[in-house]
């Protein structure tokens, strides 16, 4: 009986070995290539490359996004925008953003990706929340000024490049 048992408990244990394995071995697999295809799409934008980087970078985030930070991740949805692959750049944008709604530089490539789409309405709300959590950002403050202008708001959009200028007026002289 008690070989029996052990016998038992030794098949159990290959068994669950095995199940583990099948289980882990794709996960494993997964992050691997989805990290090899972000090496690659390194190399290609080391080399400017854009297309080819653009083109590994999505897919890494295709076979494992969560292998990668949030930083990674915006640059990688950067070089998307870059090769005017613009709603993949914001699905990626919104995906970090849903994990980590404070991801500043996420935002702010978010609102530049929808101003060149032409949502130049979203690109302004997202500039906005990007001021809301760092007022006088000025990033956010130019490619809102941009919006307001493509949208033919001048009034809006002037103050706005004036306060950049002066802004930079004043870093210039520190």
């Amino acid at each position: 009986e008690t070989m029996v048992a052990a016998t038992k408990l030794r098949n159990t244990f290959l068994l669950m070995s095995i199940l583990g394995l099948l289980v882990i071995a794709p996960k494993v697999e997964a992050q691997t290539s989805a990290k090899q295809y972000r090496e690659l799409g390194d190399s290609y934008a080391s080399q400017d490359k854009l297309k080819e980087a653009a083109d590994a970078y999505e897919l890494a985030l295709s076979r494992n996004r969560n292998a990668f930070t949030f930083d990674e991740r915006v640059r990688m949805a950067v070089y998307l925008s870059w090769e005017n692959r613009l709603d993949r750049a914001i699905d990626e944008l919104h995906r970090v953003l849903q994990q980590d709604p404070q991801h500043l530089e996420a935002r702010i490539q978010l609102a530049r990706v929808y101003s060149w789409k032409g949502d130049l309405g979203q690109a302004i709300v997202e500039a906005d929340e990007v001021l809301r959590q760092s007022p006088g950002n000025h990033e956010a403050m130019l490619i809102k000024a941009d919006a307001l202008e493509w949208q033919g708001r001048f009034k809006l959009a002037i103050p706005l490049y004036r306060e950049v200028l002066e802004r930079d007026r004043r870093f210039d002289a520190q």
